[in-house]
């Protein structure tokens, strides 16, 4: 399987496109930091690493950055135990047409609980994935994530 860009999904009009360096190809995500407004029912920001086929790890957009506004919630991060062959095989979610509810990622061996609020969202997302994994993301982001979508791809 070769690297697919799914999505993305939630709101078209609001925020900046922030994707990967195209030189960093993601061959497996390690670790993903979401800010969530569980009032507002908002994703807020999104943080993530991931390591190419050379094992050298990249974390986006950097370690002391954010896509979004990291300001306005708390955040929660989720690691991913490469060692024990976990990966993220969905990514789920609603969006109200302006920005991202609420997200729940499952790897192999987990699922997250709910973060942000999934009642506010009206329209509901899923990519689920029989072969292969989640690998990195991209977004439209401004003071919260607009739209997110991601990149999918054999598991190395």
């Amino acid at each position: 399987m070769s690297l697919v860009k799914v999505g993305p999904f939630g709101g078209q009009a609001a925020g900046r496109m922030m994707d990967i360096n195209p030189n960093q190809v993601p061959a497996q995500l390690k670790s993903i930091t979401i800010w969530h407004n569980e009032t507002a029912g908002i994703i807020t920001a999104i943080r993530f690493t991931y390591s190419d086929d050379q094992d050298d790890s990249f974390t986006v957009p950097s370690a002391n950055n954010v896509w979004g506004d990291q300001r306005s919630g708390p955040s929660q991060t989720i690691n991913i135990d490469t060692d024990q062959d976990e990966y993220v095989k969905k990514l789920e979610g609603t969006h109200n047409g302006t920005h991202v509810n609420s997200l729940r990622i499952t790897t192999r061996k987990k699922t997250s609980r709910w973060y942000g609020n999934q009642s506010k969202g009206h329209h509901a997302f899923s990519v689920p994935l029989l072969t292969g994994g989640v690998l990195a993301f991209f977004v439209r982001a401004s003071n919260c994530i607009n739209t997110i979508g991601v990149y999918v791809g054999t598991v190395e």
